[in-house]
C-alpha cells in the first residue's frame, strides 16, 4: 500500500511525521525522528513542509502586469534586497496572486535558501513549502509559535500566507518580542499588505510571556497549534515548484542516466537487429551459393559437352566457313585497295593468320588501306597489325600487314 508522508518541524529539533490520508481526512502525527531520509525512504510520496528558518516567505507590491513578467519583476526586486545568491545561481522561489487592487498586485513570494541541506533533498519529495503554508492561520492575525528551537511569526491574508519571520532564537517571549511584533505590525498595515491586524494567536506553551503582548493593544488568543489542514496540503503540494538546487542537480543527473540508458538500449536493440538482419541475409547467401552449385553440377555434363563441340568447331572452322577461304581472304583484300596507289607483291595464309606484303605510294595511302580492312564487315574480325614500313626516298613504301582471324 503506497503510504504519503508530511515532514514538518517540532518544537525542538527533530521533525513531526504526519500521515496524508488524501481527501478531507485531517493528517494523523505519527511520531517524530531526528533522522527524516530514514522514513522518506520508506514512503511512496514525501510532502516537506519548511521552517521559517529554511523557508521565508514575504509580500511583494508589483505593477498590475501579464502574469507571464511577474517572474523577472520578482527577481529583479530580490536582488534589489540582496535576497538572491551572491555566486550567480539563480534564486529557488515560488509566487501567487494575492490581492489585485486598480494599479497594484500584492503577490506572496515564498523563498529558499541558497544553502539548502542536501540532507532534505528526497528524490521521492513531491513538494517543498513553507510549515505555515499548511497550518489553518487565522486571517489578518499575527500567529506566533515555536519551530526548531525559534521563536516565529506568521500573517495571512486571503486564506495565503504573505509574510513569515524568525523572531528569536528563544523559546520565550519576552517584552523586546513584543515590539519587534508591534514594529512588524505597522509595518505589514503601512504597506497595506493587510488592512489592519486585528489580532494575535499564540500557539504553544509560553509560561508568563503572553502578558508581554499586552502591550500591542490586541486580542490575544491561546491554544495548541493545530494539525495541518488536509485542504491547505492539497491545494499547496499542487502548485508548488520549489525544488532545492541539491536535488535539482539529482533529477538533472538521473534524467541524463535514465536518456543514456534509453539510448544504450536503442542501440543495443539495433545492434541484435542488425545481427539478425546480418544472419538472415547470411542464410539466404548460403541458400543461393548451394543452390549455384548444384545447378553447376547439374549443368557440368552440358556445359562440357559445349566447350568440347566449341572447340571441335573452332578446329574446322576455317575449312568449313566460306570467309576464311584463303581465296574468299584474298578477294576481300583486293576489293578493298584503291584504284591506284598500292600493290600486292605477296599474298601468304599460314593456319588462321594472314600476311600481305607489297608497295604504297606514301605511309598515308598505306594506313588508308589499313583502315579500310578494319572497317570491313567481314575481314574486319581479323586483328590487323602493320609492321614497319621501309620509306624510299621517292616516298614510296614498302609494307607487310598481318592479320590474325577471330
Amino acid at each position: 500500500m503506497s503510504k504519503h508522508l508530511l515532514f514538518s518541524p517540532s518544537a525542538g529539533l527533530d521533525w513531526e511525521i504526519w500521515s496524508l490520508h488524501g481527501g478531507s481526512r485531517t493528517p494523523t502525527l505519527e511520531g517524530k525522528t531526528t533522522e527524516p531520509a530514514d522514513a522518506a525512504a520508506a514512503a511512496s510520496r514525501v510532502v516537506m513542509a519548511l521552517p521559517v528558518s529554511q523557508c521565508l516567505t514575504l509580500p511583494l507590491w508589483l505593477t498590475n502586469a501579464e502574469p507571464g513578467l511577474y517572474e523577472p519583476m520578482i527577481l529583479s526586486q530580490l536582488e534589489k534586497r540582496g535576497m538572491a545568491p551572491r555566486n550567480g545561481t539563480p534564486p529557488i522561489f515560488d509566487y501567487g496572486v494575492v490581492a489585485v487592487s486598480e494599479n497594484r498586485t500584492l503577490l506572496r513570494v515564498t523563498l529558499l535558501p541558497g544553502n539548502f541541506p542536501e540532507a532534505l533533498c528526497f528524490a521521492k519529495a513531491r513538494c517543498y513549502a513553507g510549515w505555515a503554508d499548511f497550518l489553518p492561520l487565522p486571517e489578518s492575525q499575527i500567529v506566533l509559535w515555536q519551530e526548531r528551537q525559534n521563536l516565529v511569526l506568521a500573517v495571512a491574508r486571503g486564506g495565503e500566507v504573505v509574510y513569515t519571520q524568525v523572531l528569536s532564537r528563544s523559546l520565550q517571549i519576552t517584552a523586546e518580542t513584543a515590539l519587534e511584533v508591534r514594529a512588524i505590525r505597522l509595518a505589514l498595515e503601512a504597506e497595506q499588505v493587510v488592512e489592519s491586524i486585528t489580532g494575535v494567536t499564540v500557539w504553544g506553551s509560553f509560561p508568563e510571556g503572553v502578558d508581554c503582548l499586552q502591550l500591542l493593544k490586541l486580542p490575544v488568543d491561546e491554544g495548541e497549534r493545530p494539525a495541518p489542514s488536509a485542504a491547505r496540503v492539497a491545494t499547496v503540494s499542487t502548485r508548488s515548484r520549489m525544488v532545492p538546487l541539491p536535488l535539482q542537480k539529482t533529477r538533472i543527473l538521473r534524467l541524463r542516466r535514465d536518456r543514456n540508458l534509453r539510448f544504450a538500449g536503442i542501440a543495443a536493440l539495433g545492434y541484435v537487429a542488425l545481427v539478425l538482419l546480418m544472419a538472415v541475409y547470411l542464410r539466404s547467401l548460403q541458400a543461393k551459393a548451394s543452390a549455384l552449385v548444384e545447378s553447376v553440377k547439374r549443368d557440368k555434363p552440358a556445359a562440357t559437352e559445349l566447350e568440347r563441340t566449341s572447340a571441335a568447331w573452332r578446329v574446322v572452322e576455317s575449312a568449313v566457313d566460306p570467309n576464311y577461304y584463303a581465296i574468299e581472304q584474298f578477294y576481300l583484300c583486293a576489293e578493298a585497295l584503291p584504284p591506284v596507289g598500292i600493290r600486292f607483291s605477296s599474298f601468304e595464309i599460314k593456319g588462321r593468320g594472314v600476311q600481305i606484303k607489297g608497295m604504297a605510294r606514301s605511309v598515308a595511302e598505306l594506313y588508308k588501306y589499313v583502315d579500310v580492312l578494319k572497317q570491313s564487315p567481314v575481314i574486319s574480325r581479323n586483328s590487323w597489325r602493320v609492321g614497319q614500313p621501309r620509306v624510299f626516298q621517292d616516298d614510296t613504301v614498302e609494307f607487310k600487314i598481318e592479320g590474325n582471324m577471330q
